[in-house]
């Protein structure tokens, strides 16, 4: 299960040789060093790790790749999104004997489905894997709206995270009055003070792919009191320059 302290989640990039297949010498050596710096959550597949571009055998080698070298005190999210619940649902069966802690699940790629379409099809993957938890998120088009956040964390215990962007910040207090015990991920945005000043559980960084000892220095600091500015600020500026 999740951590409810604060967290830094690395989103695993999917580094790629010049024959555009997955470079697992080079995968390995970033969690290794993130993990060595501090980190101890990992999300693998997320879509900054260009896993639109895996077909499903090569995401399923994937995440038994990282998962049979990470120990096991590491907190490891696969992301399961598919293009459709159907598809989800087989793919989420596909990986039943890889050692995952939980699941990364998002409102389809490339679709904008109504409310109640969206409710369903979370409704409908959550509850068939009652024995596994999952993370819910919208996508950078759609979303998920107040209402559908309240009747699926209602309805599905196995629920026990979500994931926010900085646009969805507005309704974190409603969140947080309602589901106290559901951890909350935010993106990495510029100003990861600013995050955590708002009682987040932890963010979902790509930025800790090559800064996480930075990252988890101020996530750290900030569990102790500290505010620390300076760091802050640099992250900031590196943070835009990637952007």
């Amino acid at each position: 299960m999740l951590s409810m302290s604060s967290d830094l989640i690395l989103s695993l990039i999917t580094p790629f040789d010049d024959s555009l297949e997955i470079d697992y010498n080079v995968l390995r050596s970033i969690p290794d060093d993130a993990i060595s710096n501090g980190v101890t959550s990992v999300l693998i597949g997320d879509m900054e790790a260009e896993v639109s571009s895996l077909d499903d055998t090569e995401r399923i080698e994937l995440y038994q790749y990282v998962s049979s070298y990470t120990s096991e005190d590491i907190t490891l999210i696969a992301n399961v999104t598919k293009c459709s619940t159907d598809k989800t649902i087989k793919f989420i069966a596909s990986l039943a004997s890889i050692n995952l802690d939980s699941f990364l699940l998002t409102v389809p790629y490339g679709v904008s489905p109504n409310r109640g379409g969206t409710f369903l099809h979370f409704k409908t993957v959550v509850n068939l894997f009652k024995n596994r938890s999952f993370i819910i998120s919208g996508n950078n088009t759609c979303p998920l709206d107040l209402e559908t956040i309240f009747k699926l964390v209602k309805e599905c215990p196995n629920i026990v995270g979500l994931r926010l962007n900085k646009d969805d910040l507005r309704i974190l207090n409603n969140i947080r009055k309602s589901f106290p015990e559901l951890s909350i991920y935010v993106d990495e945005q510029a100003g990861i003070l600013n995050i955590l000043e708002t009682g987040v559980h932890g963010i979902v960084s790509s930025l800790a792919n090559i800064h996480a000892s930075y990252l988890v220095k101020v996530v750290d600091d900030f569990g102790k009191g500290i505010k620390n500015q300076e760091l802050d600020m640099h992250l900031s500026n590196m943070f835009e320059m990637l952007n």
